[in-house]
């Protein structure tokens, strides 16, 4: 049987006076015999499941459609809004969609009364949508098409350090090129997290007591 060692991930949280909370994650990547088999990561994440009238979508980042880090080309950096019904992308078949790239703030909010700003050291990647991770790749809805898909009653954030490219150069199934790859090796990511309130205050305003990583 293959030995390796084990691979550590650790969480630090620092209350902010007045504004939020500052999260820090770090992760060591074990060492594998084979080395082939921890060459690569796919993604890094935190997901987050919002209640569903949260569901506004403000930032400064790429945009307006989605993008990723090897199909932005043409998405533009800039303050742009949606709406998290409008972030998803009606594929044929249910897969991950509705992303964006190079995000310095990010703001989920009612349009009303309250939000959530976030922002992050470096900058992040986000999707913001009415279903699930398990929903868009297939499992729970079969892998059938997208308008049989259950919207669901929450609002699903995916905040990203960092995201594998799409690939397929070939228009089909070539692998991501080398530069749009996660190598497995050690990373270290800060982000924070405040609440709002939308008649005193805005996400701008609050980028400017930014983090800073040491």
């Amino acid at each position: 049987m293959m030995k390796r060692r084990v691979s550590i991930f650790l969480l630090m949280m620092q209350i902010l006076n007045n504004s939020g909370v500052l999260l820090a994650q770090q992760i060591s990547i074990a060492d594998w015999e084979n080395p082939e088999l921890t060459s690569l990561i796919p993604r890094m994440r935190v997901n987050m499941r919002l209640t569903g009238s949260l569901n506004q979508v403000d930032y400064f980042g790429r945009g307006p459609f989605e993008n990723y880090v090897d199909r932005k080309t043409a998405a533009f950096m800039g303050k742009h809004h949606s709406t998290t019904d409008e972030m998803y992308v009606h594929y044929v078949r249910p897969q991950e969609n509705g992303y964006r790239t190079d995000v310095i703030w990010l703001s989920i909010n009612d349009g009303k009364l309250v939000g959530i700003y976030f922002d992050g050291s470096p900058n992040m990647g986000f999707s913001s949508l009415p279903y699930t991770y398990d929903d868009l790749k297939g499992f729970e809805q079969k892998g059938k098409h997208g308008n049989l898909l259950q919207k669901q009653s929450i609002t699903d954030l995916n905040l990203d350090y960092m995201q594998c490219g799409v690939g397929g150069d070939d228009s089909w199934g070539a692998w991501p090129m080398q530069k749009y790859l996660i190598p497995a090796k050690d990373y270290t990511r800060a982000y924070r997290i405040s609440h709002y309130l939308i008649n005193k205050e805005n996400p701008a305003k609050l980028r400017e007591s930014k983090i800073v990583r040491k």
